[in-house]
C-alpha cells in the first residue's frame, strides 16, 4: 500500500512539473510580447455612485466586470459619467434614447491573473436607452495609457461594445443597478523588455 502512494505522490509531481512548466513557458512568451491583438468577453454588474465628475449633480455609474482574454483571466472595472440633459432620440440609437457620454470622465482598469493592470480612456462613446424597459446598447473606444507591471508604459487602442439592462434607473437616465455584457477588442503595445 505504501508502494501505491509513493508511485502515485511522483507520478503526481511529476505530473504538476510537466504541466506547470508547460504554462509557466506559455505565460512567459505572453510576458513579453511587445504587441498583440487583444480580446475579451467579459460580465458584471453597475451601480451608481456618489462620484461627479463635472459639478453638474448627476453622479457617475461604475462597473466591476470579469471574464476571459486572450491573454488570460481579467477582472474590468469601468468608472462613466453621462450627461442625461443632452440625451435625445438619435437615429443611431434605432428607437431608444441617446445619452452623450463625458468622454474626460470614462475610464477603465483592466486587471490581469497576475495582478498587472492596463488603464485605458474613453475619447469616443455611444450609450443608447430604452426608458420603457431599461435596455441598454453602448459602443466605446479607448486610448491605452499605460499601466502597471507588463503593461508600463503600454500604448495602444482597444474598441468595445456591448448591452446591459437596468435594474433601477430614474426618468433622467441615471442607472442606479443592473448588469452588463461586454466585449473589448484592440491592440496593446508594450514597452521592449529591459
Amino acid at each position: 500500500m505504501m508502494r501505491y502512494r509513493s508511485i502515485a505522490a511522483c507520478a503526481a509531481f511529476i505530473a504538476g512539473l510537466l504541466l506547470g512548466g508547460q504554462v509557466v513557458a506559455e505565460e512567459t512568451n505572453f510576458l513579453w510580447k511587445a504587441a498583440g491583438k487583444y480580446h475579451d468577453n467579459i460580465s458584471g454588474t453597475n451601480v451608481s455612485s456618489i462620484v461627479d465628475t463635472n459639478g453638474d449633480g448627476v453622479p457617475g455609474n461604475l462597473t466591476v466586470m470579469k471574464g476571459y482574454s486572450t491573454w488570460g483571466p481579467v477582472t474590468v472595472t469601468t468608472f462613466s459619467e453621462f450627461n442625461p440633459r443632452d440625451a435625445a432620440p438619435t437615429p443611431r440609437c434605432r428607437g431608444m434614447i441617446e445619452f452623450p457620454m463625458l468622454e474626460d470622465s470614462s475610464s477603465v482598469i483592466i486587471r490581469f491573473l497576475r495582478g498587472d493592470m492596463l488603464f485605458l480612456k474613453t475619447d469616443k462613446a455611444m450609450f443608447c436607452l430604452d426608458p420603457a424597459t431599461g435596455y441598454y446598447e453602448f459602443t466605446n473606444s479607448s486610448v491605452v495609457v499605460g499601466g502597471t507591471g507588463r503593461f508600463r508604459g503600454a500604448t495602444g487602442r482597444i474598441d468595445a461594445e456591448g448591452n446591459g439592462g437596468s435594474l433601477s434607473f430614474d426618468q433622467t437616465g441615471i442607472l442606479h443597478f443592473g448588469w452588463v455584457d461586454m466585449s473589448n477588442k484592440g491592440t496593446i503595445n508594450r514597452q521592449p523588455r529591459r
